[in-house]
C-alpha cells in the first residue's frame, strides 16, 4: 500500500474546486432550463391568444351574417370543431321584435279579413227595385186569349181594386211546422204533434169559404229576429228599410203581445204594447200566459188597426224537448184553445172586415232546433179566416183575366 504523506491538504482543495463546479454546472442547467419553460409557455399563450382572436373575428362575422337575415344567429366555435363551422344560437333582440311585428300584423290581416269575409258571404244581401205603383195607374189586364189588354175601372176613388179587410189580427205560433197544424185522418201511429190543432179542421171543413190552409216557405236564416225582418218589409232581411216599411201609410194604431223581439226591432211603432222576455229556452209558459191575459180583452177593445200576439212556448218546447214529446202536444193544445177563443170572438164581434192570420216564422228540425236552411225549417203553414168571405166574388174571374 502506497500512502502519500502530506498530500492531503492538496488533494482537498481539488475535490472541493470539482464540486463547486458541478454545482454551478447543475445550476446553469436548471436556470437554463427554466427559462426555456418560461420561453415555451410564453409561446403557448402567443398562440392561445392568436386563436381566441381568430374565434372573436369568426364569431362577429357569424354574428354580422345572422343579423342580416330573419332567424336566429349563427357563430363560429372552436375546439372539437373547426373554427370555421358554425352552431345555432339564440336570436338577438332585433330579430325577435321583427318576428313579433310579423306575426301580429299577418294575425291582424287575417282577423279583419275573415271578418270581411264573413260578412261578404253570410249577411245576405239583395238587388231589388225602388219604383212603387201607384192608385192612379189602372193596370192592364189581357183578355180571354186574345192578346188585347184592357183596363179595369177604379172603384173606391181613386183606388183600382177593392180593399177587402181594414184590420187584421196576427197570431205567430213559433217554430209552427207545418204538420203541426195540418190534420191527417188517415195516421195510424199518431204522433204528439201531429192533429192537434182541431179548431183549424173544423173552420176547413165548416166554412171553407171562410178560411184556408197553406203551406209556405221561410228564407233562411231561420231565426226569429231575421224572419220578423223579413216578414214587415216583404223580402230578404235588412234593417234601414223596417220603419219605413212600416209607417209607410201613415201611423196606424199598432197593438203587440209576446216576444219581445218585436218591441226591440219596433220600440215606438206600437200604440200598447205588452213584450216578455223571450231567451230563457226553458220557460214554456211565461210569454203565452202573458199573451192570453192581454189577447181577449185587446180585442174587445176595438179600437186597433193592427194587433199582433206572438207566442213562444212551441219553439222552446222543440228547443228543450224535441218536438216528439208530450209537453209539445200539451202546448199545442193549448194553442188549439187560443185560436178556437179567437175565432169565435170575431164571430161574436161580427169582425167581417177582420182578417186572422195565423203562422210561424220558421219550422223546426227532428231535435227540436231551427235557424239552418233544411225543409223541416223552412216549411212553415200559414191560416186565414174571417168572419165574412175571405176572398171577393169576382176574385177567381180576375186570377183567370190575368
Amino acid at each position: 500500500m502506497l500512502k502519500c504523506c502530506g498530500s492531503g491538504a492538496a488533494v482537498a482543495p481539488f475535490y472541493r474546486t470539482f464540486e463547486h463546479k458541478e454545482i454551478s454546472n447543475l445550476v446553469l442547467n436548471r436556470n437554463s432550463s427554466q427559462a426555456g419553460h418560461r420561453i415555451a409557455i410564453k409561446q403557448a399563450a402567443s398562440k392561445q391568444a392568436a386563436s381566441d382572436q381568430a374565434s372573436d373575428q369568426a364569431s362577429k362575422q357569424a354574428s354580422t351574417l345572422a343579423s342580416s337575415i330573419d332567424g336566429p344567429g349563427w357563430i363560429a366555435t372552436s375546439g372539437e370543431r373547426p373554427a370555421t363551422s358554425l352552431q345555432r344560437v339564440t336570436p338577438c333582440k332585433a330579430s325577435l321584435g321583427m318576428r313579433l311585428s310579423v306575426t301580429w300584423f299577418v294575425i291582424t290581416l287575417l282577423y279583419f279579413g275573415g271578418i270581411l269575409y264573413f260578412n261578404k258571404c253570410f249577411f245576405l244581401t239583395r238587388v231589388e227595385l225602388k219604383n212603387k205603383s201607384s192608385c192612379d195607374k189602372v193596370p192592364s189586364i189581357k183578355g180571354n186569349g186574345d192578346g188585347n189588354g184592357r183596363n179595369r175601372s177604379k172603384v173606391q176613388g181613386e183606388r183600382w181594386h177593392e180593399q177587402r179587410f181594414k184590420r187584421a189580427i196576427v197570431i205567430v205560433i213559433d217554430a209552427l211546422r207545418y204538420d203541426f197544424a195540418a190534420w191527417d185522418p188517415d195516421l195510424e201511429n199518431v204522433q204528439p204533434f201531429e192533429n192537434k190543432l182541431v179548431a183549424i179542421r173544423d173552420l176547413l171543413l165548416s166554412k171553407p169559404g171562410n178560411s184556408l190552409l197553406v203551406p209556405f216557405y221561410a228564407d233562411p236564416p231561420t231565426t226569429t229576429m231575421q224572419r220578423l225582418k223579413g216578414m214587415v218589409t216583404g223580402g230578404l232581411p235588412t234593417f234601414m228599410e223596417i220603419k219605413d216599411d212600416v209607417a209607410s201609410e201613415g201611423k196606424r194604431n199598432m197593438t203587440f203581445m209576446g216576444d219581445d223581439t218585436w218591441t226591440v226591432l219596433f220600440p215606438e211603432q206600437f200604440t200598447r204594447a205588452f213584450p216578455h222576455p223571450s231567451f230563457n229556452v226553458k220557460d214554456l209558459h211565461t210569454v203565452d200566459r202573458g199573451v192570453l191575459e192581454h189577447l181577449e180583452p185587446e180585442i174587445r177593445r176595438n179600437d186597433w188597426d193592427f194587433l199582433i200576439a206572438h207566442f213562444l212556448g212551441v219553439d222552446h218546447c222543440g228547443h228543450r224537448y224535441g218536438p216528439d214529446n208530450e209537453y209539445m202536444m200539451d202546448k199545442l193544445l193549448e194553442m188549439n184553445r187560443a185560436i178556437d177563443s179567437t175565432v169565435q170572438l170575431m164571430d161574436e164581434m161580427d169582425m167581417d172586415d177582420t182578417i186572422l192570420l195565423i203562422f210561424d216564422d220558421h219550422g223546426m228540425t227532428q231535435d227540436g232546433n231551427h235557424g239552418g236552411a233544411q225543409d223541416e225549417e223552412v216549411g212553415s203553414a200559414l191560416f186565414m179566416y174571417s168572419p165574412g168571405k175571405l176572398l171577393l166574388d169576382n176574385t177567381f174571374d180576375l186570377v183567370e183575366e190575368v
